[in-house]
């Protein structure tokens, strides 16, 4: 971890003179797939979901490095794929994420424009329990890291339009209940990962130039 926030105070000190750069943005993840490998087998889920995000950073030249922020905006189910799961307490679990790292992007030529983002903090909560038993999932969250890579079109002078891959892998679990928190992979959590693929509207904005 220390190299890496070396390397980011280097790459930060070159953009000291540049423009301070902000980019709300509004996602929907119309795939989204969770896998998970655990000692009884391996069962996989999907969903789909819509996230807020913010970006700030600095722009210099055709660059731009700075921060990574976004949540899920609404609660969501990951459903089983496999008619073999189709008992799985996950679809009566509603989930929020949140993800918080860095990104740095270049501009390429005819308004399009190429960025990758690494998550150091992944969380994957479960908020809502309707399963109905009496041992509740609330508050259970697992925890890990992860990373994006976009294509992103300017179709107008302040829109973004961006079409991302997510990947997340998630190598600790905290009970809600006991707080206790176990790492993967273990004897009986080998795996718990998560990708997505998401389209996003971004508003980009520059300051102090």
């Amino acid at each position: 971890m220390g190299k890496v926030l070396t390397v980011i105070f280097i790459l930060f000190s070159g953009f000291a003179h540049s423009s301070l750069y902000v980019e709300p943005s509004l996602a929907i993840a119309p795939i989204a797939k969770l896998k998970d490998t655990n000692s009884t087998g391996t069962y996989k889920y999907s969903s789909n979901y819509i996230e807020m995000g913010t970006r700030v950073g600095f722009l210099h030249d055709r660059y731009i490095l700075g921060l990574d922020l976004n949540h899920s905006l609404l609660n969501y189910v990951y459903k089983p794929e496999q008619v073999t799961d189709a008992n799985s307490f996950e679809k009566y679990l509603d989930r929020k994420h949140y993800n918080v790292g860095f990104f740095f992007s270049y501009s390429l030529p005819k308004h399009l424009l190429l960025r990758a983002s690494y998550f150091m903090k992944s969380e994957l909560k479960t908020v809502l329990d309707r399963s109905g038993r009496t041992a509740t999932d609330v508050g259970d969250k697992y925890k890990g890291y992860g990373y994006e890579v976009s294509f992103t079109y300017q179709e107008l002078p302040k829109v973004f339009l961006s079409l991302i891959y997510r990947y997340n892998s998630y190598k600790e679990f905290e009970d809600g209940g006991t707080g206790v928190i176990s790492a993967f992979p273990s004897e009986t959590q080998y795996d718990y990962r998560t990708r997505a693929i998401l389209l996003s509207v971004g508003y980009p904005m520059k300051f102090l130039d």
